[in-house]
């Protein structure tokens, strides 16, 4: 019995050692890598192939680089170079005799890893450095048994090499404390973490609940929404959609209005809009443009790790990104006159966050519009801040029309706040709610006039709920 299992042993590892050379990447592989084995990076892989002098020579996509980053009167934080190898080098060089050449305009880097444990060889010979082989063995790389090779250059510059996932891990060249790139994922053979899809971005949870606010702020004042969505059924169809029951609390001050709040339900259906850049296929900084004044309005793409909903995020940054003199120039300042924008989307919770400040130097006023998931409830299972239920009801009601009339005054306030009621209420509680659904103040009312002091809270708009047995009634509170 034990020969039967030994030799089972001995054909799979056989057959997982034998299914390829030692090169560093598969011409049909796709494969991601994090940095510093904890922020997603990079996705590379073989765009094109050519032969030279029986040479295979790889040549990898193209993705955007920083490549400096200072500090000037125009509050320039960073220079990016398009069409950049995602790779160290340009191009690698596979010989027949097994050797890699890492070629680059600077560099030329040669990798042996057919050559005998610890058997020197020159790696780079503009600075005379060396590097050799320090272990060989078998290791689980991504759920699959892999024979691995493990180099290491007089630099102390490691390179982890395998025969079925190729390279495992390279150095960051451009950094000086030694850092690494670490394989997370082969899309292509489906293993590890695999690039999402728009589909997964936005595969929200039936039954799920998700909480959300909506402000927009212009010359006159300020709308904001406070949203509760159910999620009841997905819709089959060419198009991904939801159907849901949507809470929604407005409250609308400006010029043209009076100070209104209220409260309405309604069945509502989602329908996914294509955010392209949610299509991308990388894993690193790749520029989505469109016309601007200036010519280009780009940003880079960053994918993380979302700590509030525990997935993986998508995200635009918040600077600006335009073109000056073939440069990809970050900046916030008149070099891009273009809107201000950055936002963000997790896997199965869609967009979380979206900010756009249309600004123009040369207009005094401008828009403001920005949404936040704030929390859900997935499976039982609470994420983020959830607003209280008594901040929704059903139908579209004035607060004045709510059975518990109170006033407050001054609003907007600085410090202390008085609360007054039409008679004196029995075992009434006021509540304060930031627009994150977070109570930050409670005390019971005690009579028919009542001062509470919020001069510890930051400035802002909140939500004040004052209860009464089985009433309520809420109203907007501005603190300066």
């Amino acid at each position: 019995m034990k020969k039967v299992i030994f030799l089972l042993f001995v054909c799979c590892t056989t057959t997982i050692l034998t299914a390829q050379n030692w090169n560093l990447f598969s011409k049909t592989d796709s494969v991601n890598y994090r940095y510093n084995n904890n922020r997603f990076e990079r996705t590379i892989w073989i765009d094109s192939t050519s032969i030279s002098n029986g040479d295979t020579i790889l040549h990898f996509n193209k993705i955007v680089k920083r490549i400096d980053t200072i500090i000037t009167q125009n509050h320039i934080s960073g220079y990016h170079r398009d069409s950049q190898s995602s790779f160290i080098s340009d191009s690698i060089r596979e010989s027949p005799n097994g050797t890699i050449y890492l070629a680059s305009n600077s560099f030329s880097f040669k990798l042996k890893p057919q050559s005998a444990l610890r058997q020197k060889w020159l790696f780079d010979s503009n600075s005379n450095d060396s590097a050799q082989i320090v272990f060989t063995g078998l290791r689980n790389i991504l759920g699959t048994l892999d024979s691995i090779k493990t180099i290491v250059t007089s630099k102390s510059d490691t390179f982890v090499l395998s025969k079925y996932n190729g390279l495992l891990q390279y150095p960051n060249i451009d950094s000086m404390d030694h850092s690494h790139f670490y394989i997370s994922g082969n899309n292509s053979k489906g293993l590890g973490e695999v690039l999402p899809k728009v589909e997964d971005f936005y595969k929200y949870t039936v039954g799920g609940v998700y909480f959300c606010i909506n402000h927009f702020s212009y010359r006159f004042g300020n709308i904001i929404h406070t949203k509760k969505i159910v999620i009841q059924n997905e819709i089959t169809g060419s198009n991904l959609s939801y159907s849901t029951k949507l809470f929604d609390r407005r409250i609308r001050n400006d010029a043209w209005y009076n100070d209104t709040t209220y409260s309405y339900t309604s069945n509502h259906t989602i329908t996914i809009p294509r955010a392209s850049f949610l299509d991308h296929v990388n894993f690193q900084r790749n520029i989505s443009t469109s016309p601007a004044n200036n010519g280009f309005d780009s940003k880079p793409i960053y994918v993380n790790l979302d700590t509030t909903f525990n997935a993986i995020s998508k995200s635009l940054p918040e600077n600006n990104f335009c073109v000056v003199n073939n440069l990809i120039v970050e900046t916030f300042s008149p070099i891009c006159p273009s809107k201000y924008t950055f936002a963000t989307y997790v896997i199965g919770f869609g967009r979380t966050y979206f900010y756009d400040n249309s600004i123009d130097f040369g207009v005094p006023y401008q828009t403001i519009t920005y949404e936040q998931l704030t929390g859900a409830i997935i499976n039982g299972v609470h994420y983020g801040n959830t607003y209280p239920d008594s901040i929704f009801t059903v139908g579209l009601n004035e607060i004045a029309n709510r059975d518990l009339k109170f006033s407050i005054f001054p609003n907007p306030v600085n410090d202390y706040l008085e609360i007054s009621t039409e008679s004196k209420l029995q075992n009434s509680l006021i509540e304060i709610y930031d627009l994150f659904g977070n109570k930050v103040k409670s005390q019971p009312l005690n009579s028919e006039r009542e001062t509470i002091n919020i001069e510890s809270l930051p400035k802002g708009i909140y939500l004040l709920q004052l209860t009464s047995q089985n009433s309520f009634g809420v109203s907007k509170l501005i603190k300066e």
